[in-house]
């Protein structure tokens, strides 16, 4: 190619050369194209850690199923309406740690809070009773499976002393979540409700953040769920909680794309939007969205609101019951989406908040746009 057509080569070299310019930009880049400066942070350093594992660890799974055997009994049978009161019990003998509901005054703002001397747990009243549970499954994970996980910690190369006790609390939230929802079980149920969140929820006594949490790890070898991903934001956007599956991407750092439903779940709190859209890449993908229940706050004191995404592939979307009555899941216009404005090619979106690395920009004094930009394409 070089010698039969060397403008050709040329020219390849460029592009390529460009491409090499602009992925490393976008490596350093948040979702609205500014720099993140936080990219190694703990939290990035622990996402990633979660993503690379596909957030599915078959040894915490193992302890959890042991400690919901040991409370409930081989079969598991113990009722969800009765498993903070097992818990509770068993706490106490094992490992002999007595757990107290406290007025939210003299928690003084925390939810819950161990007493390593006395071998108390005291937990807040301001908790539902799905997020007390969550607590206390939490705490008995950072006491009875330390030494598990340290060991994941070395085996996933967890260094740095503020990601390690990061991830260990992350794996304590596994834990409770694999103990509120055991993996057999709660994979089953899925499959027999069709996916039906609030009922997963009732049926297991779990939240509706702790259901779709639960869902991104039924991904054993042996029995998979639907790969769905997740994130959580609050109503400026901002990321909180990430999880990529099936294809699907987000930003490491920033907002997400403003044409998503998620973001449009603040002006309908706890009702369920329902989408389906496709990526600038022709990737098509069904998702639920809903604010979460906010918690209790002191009078004068907003609470913190937040929105929740599940998502997966369109053609997983026959598996789910919401996606019976979308007219939008089934023909072939989708609602088009993208990743963040930094790295979406859609150059006549008029809701572009910053202009795609690697383009021009033109600004012409004698004409305006629908959108902030005139970009090059």
């Amino acid at each position: 190619l070089i010698t039969a057509a060397p403008s050709a080569a040329r020219s390849m070299l460029n592009l390529f050369q460009a491409y090499r310019k602009v992925r490393d930009q976008l490596e350093f880049s948040s979702g609205d194209g500014r720099q993140a400066g936080g990219v190694n942070s703990p939290v990035e350093q622990v996402r990633e850690t979660l993503q690379q594992a596909n957030n599915y660890f078959a040894e915490v799974e193992e302890a959890a199923q042991a400690l919901r055997e040991a409370v409930a009994g081989s079969d598991g049978g113990d009722t969800a309406d009765r498993l903070l009161e097992s818990v509770v019990r068993h706490a106490a003998t094992d490992p002999g740690v007595r757990v107290r509901i406290i007025p939210a005054d003299v928690m003084n703002g925390q939810l819950r809070r161990y007493d390593y001397h006395r071998r108390e747990l005291l937990i807040s009243e301001a908790l539902r009773r799905s997020q007390r549970t969550f607590h206390l499954l939490v705490q008995l994970a950072l006491i009875t499976q330390s030494d598990m996980f340290d060991q994941l910690c070395e085996t996933h190369e967890v260094d740095d002393g503020a990601a390690r006790s990061l991830f260990r609390s992350t794996l304590a939230g596994y834990f409770a979540g694999a103990v509120m929802m055991p993996y057999d079980g709660f994979l089953a149920a899925a499959r027999e409700l069709r996916h039906d969140l609030d009922l997963l929820g009732r049926r297991f006594g779990a939240s509706f953040e702790q259901v779709c949490h639960r869902l991104t790890s039924l991904n054993a070898p042996h029995a998979r769920g639907i790969p769905f991903f997740f994130l959580r934001v609050d109503d400026a956007g901002n990321i909180s909680k990430r999880l990529a599956a099936g294809g699907m991407q987000f930003a490491k750092n920033g907002g997400t794309c403003p044409r998503w439903n998620v973001h449009k779940a603040f002006r309908t709190p706890e009702k369920l939007l329902l989408q389906a859209a496709e990526l600038p890449n022709g990737q098509r993908f069904f998702t639920i969205a809903r604010t979460v229940p906010q918690n209790w706050s002191p009078p004068g004191e907003d609470a913190p609101e937040f929105a929740v995404a599940l998502g997966c592939e369109i053609h997983h979307a026959r598996d789910l019951v919401y996606a019976d009555d979308i007219e939008s899941a089934k023909r072939r216009q989708h609602d088009a989406i993208g990743i963040g404005c930094a790295v979406c090619e859609r150059m006549d979106c008029t809701q572009r908040a910053h202009p795609p690395v690697g383009h021009d920009v033109r600004f012409d004094g004698n004409s305006r746009r629908v959108g902030l930009y005139n970009l090059e394409t």
